[in-house]
C-alpha cells in the first residue's frame, strides 16, 4: 500500500504538525495555542526526506538546506547524527546553537485495525470529551489532520 510508504507517512506527519499557507509554507504550529512554526522542518526515514520551510526562508537558503540534506548519508536506526544540527543551521543561515528539536516517530506495521466505535469529533460533540478537554470543542473543526 503506497499510503503506508515512509515518505507518504512522513509527509502526513508534517501536515499534522503545522499549518500552511497557499504556497505550502509553514505558518504555525497545528496545536492548541498555536504559535510560530519552525523556519525549517526536516523529517527523515531510512529512505526518504521531507523538508518544509517557513515563508521567511528565502530561495537561496532553501536551496542551501536542500543541498545539505541531500548530502546527508542514509539514516540507519540507532545512528547518532553528529554535526547534522549544526550543519543544517549553517545551511539555513541560522546562528550556531539555534533552537532545534529532534525525536523519534514510530510506525507500526499493518495490520492495524481501527478501534471499534471510533468517530471524528466536531464542535457539536464537545460534551463527549473529558471535562478537562471540553474547552477544545470549538477548535475541533479546524484542529485536525488535513
Amino acid at each position: 500500500m503506497a499510503d503506508l510508504e515512509p515518505a507518504n507517512l512522513l509527509g502526513l506527519r508534517a501536515r499534522v504538525l503545522f499549518l500552511y499557507d497557499e504556497r505550502d509554507d509553514i505558518t504555525g504550529l497545528n496545536e492548541r495555542g498555536g504559535g510560530p512554526g519552525p523556519l525549517v522542518y526536516v523529517g527523515r526515514t531510512t529512505g526518504s526526506v521531507v523538508v518544509r520551510f517557513a515563508p521567511a526562508m528565502v530561495a537561496e537558503r532553501r536551496a542551501s538546506v536542500a543541498a545539505f540534506v541531500a548530502g546527508i548519508p542514509a539514516w540507519t536506526p540507532g545512528q547518532r547524527e553528529a554535526g547534522t544540527t549544526a550543519g543544517l543551521a549553517a545551511a539555513a543561515g541560522l546562528a550556531a546553537g539555534s533552537a532545534s528539536w529532534r525525536g523519534p516517530v514510530y510506525r507500526f506495521p499493518p495490520p492495524i485495525f481501527p478501534p471499534m466505535g471510533a468517530m471524528q469529533l466536531y464542535p457539536a460533540h464537545a460534551s463527549l470529551l473529558h471535562p478537562e478537554l471540553a474547552t477544545l470543542g470549538p477548535e475541533l473543526a479546524r484542529r485536525r489532520p488535513t
